[in-house]
């Protein structure tokens, strides 16, 4: 359920029925983060296996970790120095004079697109890529200043399927044709990328192992060996 709707599901666990063991979810970072602190009141452990901001470990603001909440897949942290690594490979190989990083900023996708786009931000930033910045969301585009324009030959979205759709629309109709890099949330088998080179990430085990990652990669693994790779 949304995040507004968490309230209602979470306080029938705050007088902790013995009978409930764990809990396992919830479906997107934002509805776990905003539960994983009340089920942490209430003693519970929460198992997060499709949450992946950073920030579900936390409690809400104060950078307190909780210590009843286990991540199963790799952190954002990780899948961003994945995307950025082949934004750079992708850039050389495109000669793209510039690369568009755009966010979903759609209600209750910020704790999952927000930390991930600023990552992402923060490790192209030294390599002095020219990047630029805007925004989707289920509505539509926003582009005030005009920066979804061709030169831009590589585009980076992080964010969910819905709002993915609205951005490809749009470039469609800009007649733009850039090579896209998505992020595993935008996984849907509804996506459709036909008429665009376009390259999602998933998680993969044993990313530590491998030594053709780079070392900044493997220093941001958060649990196990567990990274991310692109593919087509």
């Amino acid at each position: 359920p949304p995040r507004s709707t968490l309230f209602p599901y979470t306080t029938l666990f705050r007088s902790r029925d013995p009978r409930v063991l764990a809990v396992i979810g919830h479906a997107t970072s934002a509805t776990t983060e905003a539960a994983a602190r009340l089920y942490a009141e209430a003693g519970i452990p929460l198992l997060a296996p499709m949450a992946t901001s950073p920030n579900i470990l936390k409690a809400g603001g104060t950078g307190r970790a909780l210590s009843n909440v286990f991540r199963l897949p790799p952190s954002d942290r990780v899948q961003a120095s994945a995307l950025a690594v082949a934004a750079l490979e992708l850039q050389a190989r495109l000669k793209a004079a510039r690369c568009l990083l755009v966010m979903d900023a759609s209600p209750d996708t910020f704790e999952y697109s927000g930390p991930l786009s600023g990552d992402i931000e923060h490790l192209l930033k030294p390599a002095k890529m020219a990047l630029d910045e805007i925004t989707v969301t289920t509505k539509g585009v926003m582009d005030p200043a005009g920066k979804m324009s061709g030169d831009a030959g590589l585009v980076i979205y992080c964010g969910y399927p819905a709002s993915a759709q609205v951005l490809l629309k749009e470039l469609k109709k800009r007649h733009l044709g850039p090579t896209l890099l998505m992020t595993d949330g935008a996984q849907s088998s509804d996506l459709d990328t036909s008429g665009f080179d376009a390259y999602l990430t998933s998680p993969v085990p044993d990313v530590a192992a491998n030594p053709d990652y780079p070392p900044d990669l493997k220093e941001q693994i958060a649990h196990g060996n567990d990274g991310y790779e692109v593919y087509a």
